[in-house]
């Protein structure tokens, strides 16, 4: 990979591209999740910036119902001109996760 900020360029159909990423981020993720019961399919384009050990932080650029025929086109890129997030969440990384709430 190369020395610059990556990121994931991400269309869906013929729609303006989303372009996810920074230089403060520790993951970015793109998911296609289908659940038999909700139906239909769900994109999501999110990242994590570890702050320290008691901060973190979830973004999200993209959260988007998907139908039968859509097309999604993830590009990875180089870029320092990303699109702002969404939304941001801080998480407090000690708290148990939710399986782990419920199995408790």
């Amino acid at each position: 990979m190369a020395d610059g900020n990556l990121a994931y360029e991400i269309r869906v159909n013929d729609g303006d591209p989303v372009v996810a990423g920074s230089t403060e981020l520790d993951v970015l993720s793109a998911m296609l999740t289908h659940v038999r019961e909700r139906g239909g399919c769900d994109l999501s384009v999110a990242g994590l910036v570890v702050k320290d050990d008691s901060e973190h932080e979830h973004v999200r650029w993209l959260s988007s119902p998907l139908t039968f025929g859509d097309t999604v086109t993830i590009r990875v890129i180089e870029s320092d001109d990303c699109d702002p997030p969404i939304a941001r969440e801080k998480i407090d990384p000690s708290r148990p996760r939710r399986s782990e709430e419920q199995a408790g």
